[in-house]
């Protein structure tokens, strides 16, 4: 019997009145970009990857999956999760950034 992976299925969309967090696509990848680029944000996270790794990271299946973070309709950052699926050492992280 195989361990069941949520990121085999489709990437997940949650809404609010206020915040939207949802799948990702090329358009957001050089928004991202700039958010990572902040020095309030890049003294956290150092410097980000291109705006082409950063497509691909938002096009990811798994185990390591970027999502964008909406506030009023803008792009405000982005929410990263990882999966580890050895059983022996199952375990997940999450890292965040906002502009």
């Amino acid at each position: 019997m195989g361990v069941p992976s949520m990121t085999t299925e489709p990437h997940p969309t949650l809404t609010s009145p206020r915040v939207t967090i949802r799948s990702g696509d090329n358009s957001d990848a050089e928004t991202l970009h700039a958010i990572l680029l902040d020095p309030t944000v890049r003294r956290w996270w150092r410097d980000p990857d291109p705006p082409e790794e950063l497509e691909d990271q938002l096009h990811a299946t798994g185990p390591e999956i970027l999502l964008v973070i909406e506030i009023g309709g803008h792009v405000a950052g982005g929410i990263q999760y990882y999966e580890e699926l050895e059983p022996d050492y199952r375990h997940a992280s999450i890292d965040i950034f906002l502009g």
